[in-house]
């Protein structure tokens, strides 16, 4: 069954509105903007308020240095900020209320408590049928703002006071490679002023920089931002030359480079390379075998002369290969000797017997120098063994006729001694009647010539002789000497 349709509900027209009810609406409309505005502004933050050209204050949010802001309407803004800023202010107010344009100014002044707060005020116009009346001010605290930037300043100033007394030299290179910041010792270092570096490129300050094996990476470091770090060696135009170890980190503002002169240490190790290649030549040219062998790990030969070969037999790769060798070769009976002289640590000179590759046996006579490290601890030696085998042999070979003579001149003095000759005079006088100098009989006998001397003086005393020819042909015709 259909439903049935309502029937339609009369159009109702709107009342007719008064000219009175329109301005309650205005009114009340108007009243509830202000009452958001005057909230919106008392509940603000900042300090807002409203005021003349000369500064007279209109209407503030909230109060200032402790005064409420019922207590500031009429006073003068300039009251509330310190003498020193007064000016900057003023100019502010009036270029706005001139020009009707916005401006800033920062200032700050000293509460009750005697703490310094700084604010930022940004002024602008108020207008009325096109003409400014007055100025609207909003003040914002920056006081945590400037502690920040003092803060930051201060901190700048002992990093540019710790910098500028480096001995390493620190410098800041812009993206368009200008020097932003030099060192005193980067001025240094490269012989100029702080003043012909900053602000000017390095290509300006070196020409022909760019073409640089240092260039190259300063500008990796630059547009790759990869740091590197290398020994550059740098030429002056007079021609000396400087060595310098470089850092280069990218940067904020592009590259710093950190450089520490190191001349002074390349000499030094260029000299020591020319004096150990001295000492090599030397040492590869000597006779005498020349050694070093390192104590600590890895115990072993750090060198052995080419000598050793000419006198053992044994070529030096034998000693690098066998730490030991050397012991190995030392006679058995000479073994314990050469323990004591390391155990004793003793330099020498200390003879010990080698035996050759080929089997023989020799005489060497060997000097040590004992290396220790900071700490006192031995780490290695150091020393020279000298093939004294011709030597012992002569030295042995001299004793033999030593003896042999000794026995003659026994056996003289026990036959006959009309002279009463000592022993020792008998025994130069076999030598003088030999024809033999002083000097050989000095040596032959193991005695300074000028003992020599003194007994041929007993000589001819004794046998009333004018020279030593005389006593010599003497003896041998009396039969004195066989």
């Amino acid at each position: 069954m259909a439903k049935s349709k309502a029937p339609p509900r009369p159009r109702t027209s709107p009342a007719p509105t008064t000219p009175v009810a329109e301005r309650r609406r205005a009114e009340e409309a108007l009243r509830e903007s202000e009452a958001r505005w005057r909230s919106l502004v008392e509940s603000a933050p900042d300090i807002i308020g409203s005021g003349a050209p000369d500064g007279t204050i209109w209407f503030i949010n909230q109060g200032v240095r402790g005064i409420p802001p019922e207590e500031l309407v009429g006073t003068s803004i300039y009251d509330l900020i310190d003498q020193e800023y007064r000016d900057t202010v003023r100019k502010g107010l009036e270029h706005t209320f001139r020009t009707g344009q916005k401006a800033n100014a920062e200032f700050s002044w000293v509460k009750r408590d005697g703490t310094t707060c700084w604010c930022v005020a940004r002024v602008g116009p108020i207008e009325r049928d096109g003409q400014t009346v007055g100025l609207t001010v909003i003040l914002s605290d920056i006081t945590e703002r400037k502690c920040a930037e003092e803060a930051l300043r201060e901190s700048e100033a002992r990093l540019r006071s710790t910098l500028d007394g480096m001995l390493e030299g620190c410098q800041i290179i812009g993206f368009d490679w200008r020097y932003l910041y030099v060192n005193d010792a980067v001025a240094r270092h490269g012989r100029k002023t702080k003043e012909e570096l900053l602000g000017h490129t390095m290509m300006e300050v070196y020409p022909g920089i760019d073409d640089t094996e240092l260039f190259g990476y300063l500008r990796r470091c630059m547009e790759e931002r990869i740091p590197h770090r290398m020994e550059n060696e740098f030429t002056y135009p007079d021609g000396v030359k400087a060595w310098f170890v470089l850092s280069i980190q990218p940067v904020t503002d592009g590259i710093f480079i950190l450089s520490l002169d190191v001349t002074e240490r390349k000499r030094a190790e260029e000299a020591l390379r020319e004096s150990e290649e001295r000492f090599r030549l030397l040492a590869e040219h000597a006779q005498d075998v020349i050694f070093r062998c390192r104590l600590v790990e890895p115990v072993g030969y750090e060198y052995m002369s080419p000598a050793v070969a000419a006198v053992t037999g044994y070529p030096p790769e034998q000693f690098y290969a066998d730490p030991d060798f050397t012991f190995k070769i030392v006679h058995p009976d000479d073994r314990e000797t050469f323990e004591r002289m390391l155990g004793e640590r003793r330099t020498g000179p200390v003879v010990l017997r080698w035996i050759c590759r080929d089997g023989s046996t020799i005489w060497v006579e060997q000097r040590n120098t004992f290396v220790y490290d900071e700490s006192g601890n031995l780490v290695a030696i150091e020393g020279v063994a000298r093939d004294i085998t011709k030597r012992r042999r002569a030295e042995e070979a001299l004793r033999q006729a030593r003896e042999e003579l000794e026995g003659r001149v026994e056996r003289q003095m026990l036959h006959r001694n009309p002279y009463s000759l000592t022993f020792r005079e008998f025994t130069v006088l076999h030598l003088v009647a030999a024809g033999r100098a002083d000097k050989e009989i000095a040596c032959e006998l193991g005695i300074s010539p000028l003992t020599v001397h003194k007994h041929v003086g007993n000589i001819l005393g004794k046998m009333s002789a004018s020279c030593r020819t005389e006593a010599g042909v003497r003896a041998l015709r009396e039969g004195l000497l066989d």
